[in-house]
């Protein structure tokens, strides 16, 4: 995608935007900053925040992460292990024809070339044979439970990951070793668990491959700092 074909998409994006939205957008951002200012909310510190710390407090995260996958893949099996099976049973039943009629001619073993070429030609011609009618049907149906199944484990991984949070695993407080939250005022302090709550729900429900990739990370840089660079 070239720079003008980006242009024209992002000017399409705000050309449905009300501009009421953008107003208001900005309104509220400038009323965060001068609450900001005007009730002097203390800086926080990220001096104590080191790699190895935060590999090791992600850690937990990570395991827990993949212990909701674990029960989202319960939960995917329970409502749809039956359709995912019948699909399967479905895939096997459309192809068996077509599998016996492949092995019969792979069983002449050509010996010379134009034999390999005919059988290869035969094979192509056995192969686009396949009622196409019934592979359409098969992979809309394929699709629509695939969906299913992603809003059922996002959902499970939502509702997991924000009472968690909710509950008191908290990864901004964690990183921080919980001295940051201390020197806060309290209004600042529960805006700031707000936001940790929203984003160690967020990191939960979106499953251990993303926290995987941060704690990896972070342990490339604690071996070798230029590695940030990269």
């Amino acid at each position: 995608m070239n720079n003008e074909t980006k242009t024209s998409y992002a000017k399409a994006a705000l050309s449905r935007v009300e501009p009421i939205w953008i107003v208001a957008g900005f309104v509220s951002i400038a009323l965060s900053v001068y609450i900001v200012l005007a009730t002097k909310w203390a800086h926080i510190s990220l001096d104590g925040v080191t790699s190895d710390g935060v590999a090791a407090r992600l850690f937990g995260l990570f395991v827990i992460a993949l212990a909701i996958e674990r029960v989202t893949e319960v939960a995917v099996q329970i409502f749809y292990g039956q359709d995912k099976r019948a699909l399967t049973s479905q895939a096997k039943y459309l192809s068996a024809p077509i599998d016996a009629k492949i092995r019969a001619v792979k069983a002449a073993s050509p010996s010379t070339t134009a034999e390999f070429d005919a059988m290869t030609k035969t094979i192509t011609e056995i192969e686009s044979s396949l009622d196409a009618n019934s592979v359409k049907m098969h992979k809309k149906n394929s699709d629509h439970i695939h969906r299913k199944c992603q809003r059922l484990a996002l959902a499970v991984g939502v509702f997991f990951g924000f009472f968690l949070s909710l509950a008191g695993l908290r990864i901004l407080e964690a990183l921080l070793g919980g001295n940051g939250f201390s020197t806060m005022s309290d209004t600042q302090n529960d805006v700031l668990e707000v936001i940790d709550i929203f984003i160690t729900a967020a990191l939960l429900a979106g499953g251990s491959d993303g926290i995987h990739q941060i704690i990896t990370t972070a342990g490339k840089i604690g071996k070798d700092p230029s590695a940030i660079e990269s």
